[in-house]
């Protein structure tokens, strides 16, 4: 189930590649004990609940033997479905409120391949003291101006790096909400010119917006460090925005290791099938969930016996191309 159309569906693409060589490689080296896999994709849109009840439920009726979804809903409304069938479920939403649903319902067959956006916005703040420490920045003034979507992920990133830095003596010239999708910044952009802040922070993981400001704020810049979330990882984003995302900084709490010795050869493969490089996040966690699927239903030695499936995953180290994984 991946975001086939609509705003994310830059992110679905790169999401349904990491799946398709992963099912390519499964099936050349004679599938999963002995059975070809078949990969049969869903369209999430843009993860509304509705649309991913209805997704999860054809997948059950239909009888599949793993369920891969790059994002779900911000409620878990599409969870309850998969754990009666129990079903094995992978998925990278990078949202706590799924660890949380998934931890309270006892749920065993549900397994988010990444962490939680708790980490992102003190990430970054650890970061800016770094730069300052080691005098590879000086910021023009200890201020900043948050620009964030108003979901729960983005907006719960945006005001733990704002409690952080507020901590750190930092004043807040501007706190903009806004609902994705949104092309035109001008009105946001008039009041950081009006007021330059030392750093302008922006949540969101929509490439077409994060591409659509930086663009913008190009055209007449202030001096500030830019960090953006998460889309730069997609290559959307950079055939969007182009040079104008030079010295932007940002992050992914998944992404595909550089100079590694077991994500080169992914990242070249990838390369050769698809006649274009993987983005630095979900083609990578997505090959390797499949990976880890496909290994723990061998060792299962039946992968219809979802509750030994379950139980093999939930006790396995992965050391896949975006690290190691493991779901403790």
């Amino acid at each position: 189930g991946s975001p086939v159309t609509g705003l994310y569906a830059g992110d679905g693409q790169m999401m349904i590649r990491g799946q398709q060589l992963a099912v390519a490689e499964i099936n050349a080296r004679g599938g999963v004990l002995g059975r070809p896999l078949k990969l049969a994709i869903l369209d999430t849109q843009a993860q509304q609940p509705d649309v991913m009840k209805t997704v999860f439920q054809k997948f059950v009726s239909e009888g599949v033997a793993a369920i891969f979804s790059g994002f779900c809903t911000y409620t878990s409304v599409e969870f309850p479905v998969v754990a009666q069938a129990g079903i094995p479920t992978f998925h990278v939403n990078t949202w706590h409120g799924n660890v949380d649903f998934v931890k309270q319902h006892g749920i065993k067959n549900i397994f988010q391949g990444d962490p939680s956006e708790t980490w992102y916005g003190p990430g970054f703040a650890v970061l800016v003291d770094d730069l300052i420490r080691t005098k590879s920045w000086v910021p023009s003034s200890k201020s900043m101006a948050i620009v964030t979507s108003n979901d729960p992920y983005s907006l719960n990133i945006s005001k733990t790096f704002q409690a952080q830095m507020t901590k750190s003596g930092w004043q807040t010239t501007m706190f903009q909400q806004f609902t994705a999708p949104q092309a035109d910044w001008s009105a946001v952009l008039v009041n950081i010119r009006n007021k330059p802040p030392g750093i302008v922070f922006f949540s969101d993981y929509a490439a077409g917006d994060e591409a659509a400001f930086i663009k913008q704020f190009r055209q007449s810049p202030t001096q500030s460090l830019v960090y953006q979330q998460y889309a730069p990882s997609i290559p959307q984003y950079l055939n969007l925005a182009g040079s104008a995302a030079d010295g932007v900084l940002w992050s992914t709490v998944v992404g595909i290791l550089q100079d590694d010795p077991v994500a080169d050869p992914f990242q070249a493969a990838f390369t050769r099938k698809f006649n274009a490089a993987p983005g630095f996040s979900n083609a990578g966690d997505q090959y390797d969930l499949v990976h880890l699927w496909a290994q723990s239903a061998a060792a299962a030695g039946d992968p219809d016996d979802f509750a030994a499936v379950n139980e093999i995953v939930k006790n396995t180290t992965y050391r896949g191309v975006c690290g190691s994984y493991r779901f403790p």
